[in-house]
């Protein structure tokens, strides 16, 4: 049974939880990190994210509300999903490098 909070009347796979704060947080850190010099501002940077995402995922549950094959499907498909995205992204700064 869920602690602290209502018994939820459904459960989803996967956790949208982890998988939000996977990009988001990762995300952030990418952007922070790609302008920091010193290589133990960059470990700082993603370290915090990671305990981050961790947390999040470690509460979904302790709290009951996720199995933790529901977490390991958001972490895997907010890793899918950046994967695609940064795939994307070069493609596409490629190509504007190209007609300028």
């Amino acid at each position: 049974d869920p602690f602290f909070i209502p018994k939820p009347s459904t459960y989803s796979f996967p956790s949208g939880h982890a998988l939000i704060s996977l990009c988001f947080y990762g995300l952030v850190a990418g952007t922070l990190a790609h302008d920091m010099d010193a290589k133990w501002q960059r470990i700082l940077t993603w370290s915090v994210a990671s305990l981050l995402i961790a947390m999040i995922g470690l509460s979904r549950v302790y709290l009951g509300v996720h199995w933790p094959s529901d977490v390991i499907a958001g972490y895997a498909a907010a890793l899918i999903w950046m994967g695609a995205v940064r795939v994307l992204a070069v493609r596409l700064e490629g190509k504007g490098a190209k007609s300028a």
